[in-house]
């Protein structure tokens, strides 16, 4: 008997791929609280851009002080304190000795990461096989072997069809994901019905990164046999020696029909002609929400203005995030996810009698509830 999901968890998380330090932390357990809290965050940063903008219309009417200002700080930029120059030359050749020594350390942590990603790709071999098996088991083309059951788990009888594999296995492992499962649309689980394996592999030679596959059986809406999307670091090193992503790129969906494209959707205006007067009808494709937008991941442009550059730097954290929990959590926890076993449950979860949301201040307490409020806090 293999070991079970707890050890294949433990296991498994032990040689996880350090996640780059340009992305949140990837973590799939996302409750109402974190949103919550995430929720006022934006808030604030809201309220920020609204005095940032306050600010900035004002230096906008006063183009005498905006240019008093950008002088001062064109004069600042990569200005020295003067602490290191007003030091003795022997300390400043003792500093010029220790900004060597640190990049001898660069190396080797640059060495280290190295062989970390060669150990990661190593094990990730020793895992393809249980990966492959399972494959097999949810597409139906085995059954399991005696082997592979545990007896001691109830076996539940009924008079049902029984169908190939188990159906909708990854379509359900995605929606019990709350990052991924809120990408879903009704439509797009048309489609993921039909998704039959997910699987990553991290690139070899001088390339860093990783690659994720989907496996499609036949659909109405795209050819496509596997959808692949890419996720490539830097080859510098952060500071404080992780690897950074550097971009992704997801493949072209060829879709069988312009009306099955998912990713768009096609709006009629109606307009009229000024000088006869006569109408026409003018169709328009719009960006649509869906699932399969993940592989189109947004791409940074240097004219792009200073808010666009932020949504899309936003927006490419969170791409980066969403490849980190497919990786070392969708993928290698795929039954949990299925299941909501483990700490999936606890987490994309939250009783409503533990929520904030259920709980209303009272103005005042009456006589009764401080009497019992004062038993509580003596006890």
């Amino acid at each position: 008997m293999s070991k079970g999901p707890g050890d294949f968890k433990k296991s498994w998380n032990g040689f996880a791929a350090q996640t780059p330090q340009n992305t949140p932390s990837s973590d799939v357990h996302l409750s109402k609280a974190a949103l919550e809290k995430a929720r006022q965050t934006l808030q604030s940063q809201l309220e920020d851009k609204s005095a940032h903008d306050e600010v900035s219309g004002l230096l906008r009417n006063n183009p005498a002080m905006l240019s008093m200002i950008e002088g001062r700080l064109s004069s600042l930029v990569g200005k020295s304190s003067g602490y290191i120059e007003s030091l003795a030359p022997a300390v400043q050749n003792r500093i010029t000795a220790l900004k060597g020594l640190q990049k001898d350390c660069d190396a080797i942590q640059y060495e280290f990461r190295q062989k970390m990603l060669d150990l990661e790709t190593k094990y990730e071999k020793k895992y393809q096989p249980i990966f492959s098996r399972r494959a097999e088991i949810i597409k139906g083309v085995s059954e399991p072997v005696d082997d592979e059951l545990d007896h001691e788990e109830e076996i539940f009888q009924n008079n049902l069809p029984d169908p190939k594999g188990i159906p909708e296995f990854w379509l359900t492992c995605l929606h019990n994901v709350f990052l991924v499962g809120e990408m879903i649309t009704p439509e797009d689980e048309n489609v993921l019905r039909s998704l039959s394996d997910i699987r990553f592999t991290n690139l070899s030679g001088d390339v860093h990164g990783y690659k994720l596959e989907f496996e499609f059986d036949s659909n109405d809406y795209f050819t496509n046999k596997i959808l692949t999307k890419t996720y490539y670091y830097k080859d510098d090193l952060s500071p404080s020696g992780e690897f950074l992503y550097d971009h992704a790129e997801g493949d072209k969906i060829n879709w069988i029909k312009p009306e099955k494209n998912l990713t768009v959707r096609v709006e009629t205006k109606k307009q009229r002609n000024r000088k006869t007067n006569q109408t026409r009808l003018v169709r328009t494709t719009v960006p649509n929400d869906s699932f399969f937008n993940f592989f189109s991941p947004p791409q940074l442009d240097d004219d792009e203005s200073d808010d666009g550059l932020d949504d899309k730097t936003e927006l490419l954290e969170l791409d980066y995030q969403l490849g980190e929990v497919f990786k070392d959590q969708i993928i290698p926890l795929a039954i949990d996810c299925f299941l909501e076993e483990g700490d999936l449950s606890d987490f994309n979860q939250m009783d409503e009698e533990d929520s904030e949301d259920a709980y209303t201040d009272e103005e005042d307490l009456s006589s009764d509830d401080e009497e019992i409020l004062s038993s509580e806090i003596s006890d």
